[in-house]
């Protein structure tokens, strides 16, 4: 595993011989320096993205690898282009959340314009800082794919694949793969066991926000809702490490007797994961539209393993998943009065928002398993040259 810096997270997955460093200097802006338009770009100058590209590129062309895969090729698909000429090992790359967050229908329509007049290169002339904007990363991505500098883009929804099509034209191939699952149903964690390992009340409904916590987020939706819950009690739970939230709003809930509230304002290891989704009752992903349009969420697919059914606002994926297979409940997008709405009516009956039997049978669908099939097969195609 290439990594431009060993982080903690990196740590908690892999031995130390199986990290490779690149020595890259990653320091970024401090989270309080980067909110609004200006911390974009403050981050987007400050991130060496074409420094990390070029020094994995060289890497495997050292080292004789047979396959490079860029695990998050979203941010970095113009620095890709330039760097990947003539690289002779095959490259495939993983499209994740951060390329649709910044798209939307005009952009696409805009980028397949270009495409169809075949004016892709003209990314060329859009300086580094703003080439993830606007139809920027469509044309990147394809150029990528025009020019052979990589092979295949998985991409984790059919919603998401669809909307690169529409620039790439539908023949592209862009294997489809799951957001992998963890089926964790079977496994000796029980509830009770779950909160106590984790001091949390073990009679108590308990409503889960789980992740990193960021505008996009909307954890200010979810206060917002709280406050003024008026259902029977609940206590909810917020883990997470905080990047771009003012935690001193928690303190708008000390005044409503039906809510408690236990926050956890820091890095949750990988040790305490799964004890946090098997202790939940229930999982609210108060999300904005820039996040989830077009794919989910590791909380979501991992609430989905643990049989906890989710609220999600209805859109993109969320909506499509959530009705689909009856996963939970779904609320007006940026609305806390719907998103208030909805936990009182899962508060009062959690058993009537999902069906049990179909998250399961969801869960079975988007195993590790799959996702390993997927990628072998595409592995073997792409250094058969199609001849499998």
């Amino acid at each position: 595993m290439l990594v431009p810096r060993e982080e903690e997270v990196h740590q908690e997955y892999f031995e130390a011989d199986e990290l490779v460093s690149l020595g890259v200097d990653s320091r970024t802006i401090e989270a309080k320096d980067t909110v609004g338009l200006s911390g974009h770009f403050r981050r987007a100058v400050s991130n060496p993205r074409g420094a990390i590209v070029r020094e994995a590129f060289e890497y495997v062309e050292a080292t004789d690898c047979d396959l490079l895969h860029l695990l998050h090729a979203d941010d970095v698909l113009k620095e890709v282009h330039r760097h990947g000429q003539g690289c002779q090992t095959p490259v495939v790359g993983t499209i994740n959340g951060s390329y649709f967050r910044v798209q939307d229908d005009t952009r696409t329509r805009l980028a397949v314009g270009l495409v169809d007049c075949g004016m892709e290169d003209i990314a060329l002339g859009v300086p580094d800082v703003l080439s993830r904007r606007g139809p920027w990363n469509h044309l990147n991505l394809a150029r990528s794919l025009r020019d052979g500098v990589v092979k295949d883009f998985f991409v984790a929804s059919k919603l998401g694949r669809d909307a690169i099509r529409r620039v790439t034209g539908p023949t592209v191939n862009l294997p489809k793969i799951p957001d992998p699952i963890d089926c964790w149903w079977d496994d000796d964690l029980d509830k009770s066991t779950a909160r106590t390992r984790l001091n949390l009340p073990e009679e108590e409904f308990l409503l889960m926000f789980f992740g990193e916590m960021r505008t996009e987020k909307g954890v200010d939706v979810l206060v917002d809702a709280l406050a003024s819950y008026s259902g029977p009690p609940l206590t909810a739970v917020f883990a997470g490490r905080p990047v771009d939230v003012d935690t001193d709003e928690f303190g708008r809930l000390d005044g409503n007797p039906a809510v408690s509230v236990r926050t956890v304002l820091e890095f949750v290891p990988q040790s305490d994961v799964k004890a946090y989704f098997k202790a939940a009752d229930v999982f609210v992903l108060p999300y904005r539209q820039s996040f989830g349009t077009y794919r989910t969420s590791g909380v979501f697919h991992k609430a989905c393993g643990s049989l906890r059914p989710v609220i999600a606002p209805a859109f993109g994926m969320f909506e499509h998943l959530i009705e689909g297979w009856q996963l939970g409940t779904t609320y007006r997008p940026g609305s806390s009065v719907s998103l208030r709405r909805v936990i009182e009516r899962t508060r009062t009956n959690i058993e009537r928002t999902y069906d049990h039997e179909q998250m399961r049978a969801y869960a079975e669908s988007q195993t590790y398993e799959v996702l390993a099939g997927v990628t072998a097969e595409t592995y073997e195609r792409v250094l058969t040259g199609g001849v499998t």
